[in-house]
């Protein structure tokens, strides 16, 4: 693996790399509209309300989510009444 990447295990050598081993990098996405590079924002709430995930999934929509089926996610219930009322997909845990 490290004569595949061009540096040893925890080496930083960011110039001599031909690859990456694993973590961050680019992903571009392409798409029929373009190439993305998808982005997931972080929010962080100190208290996520129902008010918080109305306006968090309210941005992401509104940044060209779409198409939404099914969300997966732990038994929040303000994200549960959020994801009814922005996506108006099921829910699942």
């Amino acid at each position: 693996m490290s004569e595949l990447v061009g540096a040893a295990r925890g080496e930083r050598a960011p110039e001599e790399r031909v690859t990456h081993r694993n973590g961050y990098r680019p992903r571009p996405w392409a798409t029929r509209a373009g190439e993305l590079e998808p982005a997931i924002p972080l929010d962080v709430d100190e208290v996520e309300t129902e008010a918080f995930w109305l306006s968090f999934l309210r941005g992401l929509v509104e940044r060209g989510l779409g198409g939404v089926q099914l969300v997966v996610s732990d038994a929040h219930t303000g994200l549960k009444k959020a994801i009814g009322q922005v996506l108006g997909c099921p829910w699942q845990r």
